[in-house]
């Protein structure tokens, strides 16, 4: 099975993604369905049953502050052909819960890139080239108070990512 460790987008907030990519984008080819939004904090790949029950207990214990954050930086790379918006702050908060669960992974003996991190949430994949500018500056706030573990599976309808365990983020000391 195929996991990462995620956040997940309140309904509204995919609403409000995917009402921007309507209004400001014309029309794309491969959109990402509004239903998989999120943001991965890391990509696991192949993970076995016990691998996987390593990771949740010592995940169990993370202590993390919950995170807000503003989409609104539309980006294109043009190497995995992907559309994408991003905050153009990244909070403190954020950049902390990815290590951590980058330190976990590794803990856990998953093999982990050390690639800077780069928060995203995918509009497209497979697009040929870079698409005109956005018509209108998304301007987005997303809250997160869990981190999710996802799995990818694929199927007839496509990709889907359902969330297998959860874990409330919170202060280190209570607050």
């Amino acid at each position: 099975m195929r996991y990462f460790l995620g956040l997940d987008l309140s309904p509204l907030s995919k609403l409000a993604v995917d009402s921007w990519r309507e209004k400001a984008l014309p029309k794309i080819d491969k959109p990402v369905p509004m239903a998989n939004f999120h943001i991965t904090l890391s990509f696991l790949g192949q993970v076995s049953d016990t691998t996987l029950d390593s990771l949740c207990s010592q995940m169990d214990e993370i202590e993390c502050s919950k995170v807000s954050l503003t989409l609104d930086q539309m980006g294109y790379w043009a190497k995995p052909k992907i559309l994408f918006l991003a905050p153009s702050i990244i909070p403190k908060e954020l950049s902390l819960l990815a290590k951590a669960t980058k330190r976990i992974a590794n803990q856990c003996q998953l093999d982990m890139k050390h690639n800077e991190y780069k928060p995203h949430l995918t509009l497209a994949r497979g697009l040929k080239s870079n698409p005109p500018c956005e018509l209108l500056q998304a301007n987005i706030d997303c809250e997160f108070d869990r981190v999710h573990l996802f799995e990818s599976v694929s199927g007839k309808q496509g990709v889907q990512y359902p969330i297998r365990k959860s874990w409330s983020l919170k202060p280190k000391f209570g607050f």
